[in-house]
């Protein structure tokens, strides 16, 4: 997570490219929070809010309040909602998730986290957040692993020798931050487990599709977006990782062509480029050789459940 918290990382162009979580995750959420026995619905918090996508979203709840460790993040949430005014309270405040001593003590009905569960550290969180939760009050975690091109699944390996290959030139996955990655791309199975004399109803629920056959009761995909060509390049370039690659190897960056096909040399590209090309001849191989305008990206999900005793 320090990646986005360096005041170098560009908070609006992550933001402007990254998936939108569909309605149906947070009337999901709503309805897990509904089987409580006297439920509340006045304050929920977003840990690791970001510039506040999920934030937002929480209209449910009189007030909500979004936390994160990034000035930059935390500056264009702020902005974002100056420009949208929401309809409830919300407020924004720079801190650790860990560190929530701003909040009084069994005042919180949800605490939510979107993308963020996996920078966690858990044995300082579960205790925090039995502070801060209501009896009955709710824990709604979600993330996604490694993006898919729908209807193309033979890509699978190209796409996971760049994200988590070993090739430190053209792979960024000896640049993603640890364990957090791991953790993302294992569904959170390697998160522990809310403590059992605190917290009840603890479960995971797979929107995996047919991407992750070993998950148990995968559901059908529900985060998908329609990009071009060149809006998949824009979030290839959002990774986390990358940015830790142009860091250690500069001269990459100086390839960068801005060309939409391999140069009929062969050479040339940064290492987004050299991947993209490669993705792009390889779907229009399958295509017979015509190129498509757009592609469907979809993200396998998790979302971790629990409920405060």
């Amino acid at each position: 997570m320090a990646t986005f918290a360096k005041q170098a990382f560009n908070s609006a162009k992550y933001s402007a490219i990254r998936p939108t979580y569909p309605r149906s995750l947070y009337d999901f959420i709503y309805q897990y929070h509904a089987q409580g026995p006297e439920p509340e619905w006045q304050v929920a918090i977003d840990l690791g809010c970001g510039t506040g996508q999920a934030t937002v979203e929480l209209t449910a709840f009189k007030e909500v309040i979004g936390v994160d460790p990034s000035d930059s993040m935390i500056t264009k949430a702020n902005k974002l909602m100056e420009a949208s005014p929401p309809t409830n309270t919300i407020k924004y405040i720079k801190n650790k998730a860990e560190e929530l001593s701003f909040i009084s003590t069994e005042s919180v009905d949800l605490v939510i986290a979107a993308q963020a569960a996996h920078w966690f550290d858990y044995s300082k969180l579960w205790p925090e957040l039995a502070r801060i939760l209501r009896r009955d009050g709710c824990v709604a975690f979600w993330g996604y692993s490694q993006f898919r091109i729908a209807g193309h699944p033979s890509l699978t390996p190209l796409i996971y020798e760049y994200s988590q290959g070993k090739d430190p030139r053209e792979s960024i996955g000896p640049y993603w931050e640890q364990p957090g990655r791991s953790i993302l791309d294992n569904h959170f199975l390697d998160i522990p487990n809310a403590p059992e004399s605190q917290f009840k109803d603890h479960q995971l629920i797979f929107w995996t599709g047919d991407y992750h056959p070993s998950l148990p009761a995968s559901r059908p995909t529900i985060l998908r977006k329609t990009v071009s060509w060149e809006g998949l390049q824009a979030y290839l370039r959002t990774f986390s990782a990358l940015y830790t690659y142009q860091e250690a190897c500069p001269e990459d960056s100086k390839q960068f062509t801005n060309l939409s096909h391999r140069p009929d040399s062969g050479k040339g590209g940064d290492v987004v480029e050299r991947f993209w090309w490669k993705l792009k001849e390889r779907v229009a191989e399958e295509k017979g050789g015509s190129e498509e305008e757009e592609i469907v990206i979809e993200w396998p999900l998790t979302l971790l459940l629990c409920r405060r005793m």
